[in-house]
């Protein structure tokens, strides 16, 4: 499905400026900036939440990041299990197969790379920095949740130093909603979730 010249900027200030996500007070200023900001800031809103593109993360009546996400783009569930760099199976973007989904989802015009981090922002994340020393952002966009339970192979169970649940949070429960997977189960989410690879897990994981 082909995007209009509006969303089609917006979407490219995303990708090229903010790797596809953004606080929204840098977001804003670059709208301003690149005359996008057509009938308000309010209508720019309106625009967004109404898009199957984008996905603004809202708290409290606040908005604090904006995504781009494109609704029904998958990756294949090894590949997302085990990384970016260690599947066995082919994820060459433009071979033939790859190229005519992408099409099919109207990402053709984009580059592999583009795609990817589309598709990458088009899930929910565990947070790197929640894993590997503590998160300081109040309103992170990331899953705050153990990236080895997320695998399946953390072995420290009650007495892991990270969350095991999905849902005992605040935190958690707004980035599902923002995601529209609330009512998924947890089996469901861990094959939904992403997790990037992250150095000295081991470590981090180790229990005191």
């Amino acid at each position: 499905m082909a995007v209009n010249g509006w969303t089609m900027k917006v979407i490219q200030l995303l990708l090229e400026e903010f790797d596809g996500r953004a606080k929204f007070g840098q977001f804003k200023r670059r709208l301003y900036q690149e005359y996008l900001v057509k009938g308000g800031i309010a209508r720019v809103l309106d625009r967004l939440y109404d898009s199957n593109r984008f996905l603004v993360f809202e708290k409290y009546e606040q908005v604090k990041y904006v995504s781009v996400a494109w609704e029904d783009a998958i990756i294949c569930c090894g590949y997302r299990k085990r990384g970016w760099d260690t599947c066995l199976f082919g994820h060459d973007l433009e071979n033939e197969a790859n190229w005519n989904v992408s099409d099919n989802l109207g990402l053709s015009s984009f580059s592999a790379e583009q795609i990817r981090t589309i598709i990458f922002r088009s899930h929910p994340v565990v947070c790197v920095n929640y894993n590997t020393g503590g998160c300081d952002d109040d309103d992170c966009p990331d899953l705050h949740v153990c990236s080895r339970f997320i695998l399946q192979k953390c072995t420290a169970g009650a007495r892991c130093n990270f969350g095991h649940s999905f849902r005992t949070t605040e935190h958690n429960q707004w980035i599902l909603e923002t995601f529209y997977v609330e009512d998924l189960n947890d089996e469901e989410l861990k094959r939904r979730v992403l997790v990037t690879n992250i150095s000295n897990t081991d470590i981090s994981h180790d229990p005191k």
